[in-house]
């Protein structure tokens, strides 16, 4: 939460300690946040010294958790550390930097005190360096200075004492409230198209479709067997050929050749067309045939070939 801190200082004085040992003194102020509310509760504050360029003076800063009461706060800088009193009357500005719960830095000046009465506590004052303490604590409750102005010191009727020339620039204040959304805006071109993506998983299988019309019958085709089995002299030939047609309109599809006496090494079986006309399964026509051939016979006795042809009308 940011915060804005309204600081009264006192002066500087060593409070129960000798010059030599070095300073401490009391800082009392009261502390609003942002909306101007007074703080109630612990806060943590962090102090030190720095000189007119911005330099710190203290090799550690000092952090105290200081109780907040209706905004007035009132802790004692220098009881753990004590302050080096060579920073103090030598005519060179001294300012205190405080910060809040970690916000942004605050510079106040310090005005040099020659001497101060050695005090520890006081629960009641009448008044302070002539100041009424009624006026005192009508300052408690006054508004900080302005904006671009620091607080110098009090003046006679216990006033802050507001001034603009002589100091150096202070840190940047607190950040103010988030401003209302803007408008949305124009719709921005058109993209570039992008790569096409992957395949995707094969889909689901249709259902099965209507069953198609009966198609036309086949043709009816008759088959015909034809084998013969010629016998051969002894004293013929040992080599010769034997054929078997197939009735007229009548293709020869499968011929086969067969034999008792001769190896079958030796036969040999071949189409034999007839009428011109060709068939994928035979070169030969209607009224063709088979065709068994025998090559030197083996053996002394007759001969015989088998010679077998399966006929077909397409």
């Amino acid at each position: 939460m940011a915060m804005r801190l309204l600081l009264v200082c006192f002066g500087l004085s060593t409070i129960a300690a000798p010059a030599q040992a070095g300073a401490r003194f009391m800082l009392q102020g009261e502390l609003r946040d942002q909306d101007g509310v007074p703080v109630d509760g612990n806060v943590q504050m962090t102090f030190n010294l720095k000189d007119s360029a911005n330099k710190a003076l203290l090799s550690e800063s000092q952090v105290k958790i200081v109780r907040v009461d209706a905004g007035a706060f009132s802790v004692i800088i220098g009881d753990t550390q004590p302050l080096p009193s060579a920073f103090f009357g030598n005519g060179d500005p001294v300012h205190l930097a405080v910060q809040i719960d970690g916000s942004s830095e605050v510079l106040f000046p310090l005005a040099d005190v020659a001497h101060a009465m050695i005090a520890e506590r006081s629960e009641q004052a009448a008044s302070l360096g002539n100041v009424p303490a009624t006026t005192l604590s009508a300052f408690f409750g006054a508004p900080p200075c302005a904006i671009g102005e620091y607080h110098a010191g009090l003046l006679a009727n216990g006033a802050p004492m507001c001034v603009t020339a002589g100091g150096t620039m202070g840190p940047q204040g607190f950040s103010g409230p988030n401003g209302d959304q803007g408008s949305v805006g124009a719709t921005g071109s058109t993209g570039a198209t992008g790569s096409t993506g992957a395949t995707g998983a094969t889909g689901a299988s249709g259902s099965q479709g209507n069953q198609g019309a009966v198609g036309p019958n086949a043709p009816t085709i008759a088959y015909r067997w034809v084998s013969v089995i010629h016998t051969q002299p002894s004293t013929q030939p040992r080599s010769w050929g034997w054929s078997v047609n197939c009735p007229s309109g009548f293709y020869p599809i499968l011929g086969y050749c067969d034999s008792t006496t001769c190896m079958l090494s030796r036969l040999t079986g071949t189409f034999r067309s007839a009428g011109g006309m060709t068939r994928p399964q035979s070169t030969a026509g209607p009224g063709g045939g088979y065709t068994c051939s025998v090559n030197n016979c083996d053996g002394t006795g007759n001969m015989d070939i088998k010679t077998s042809v399966l006929c077909a009308d397409w």
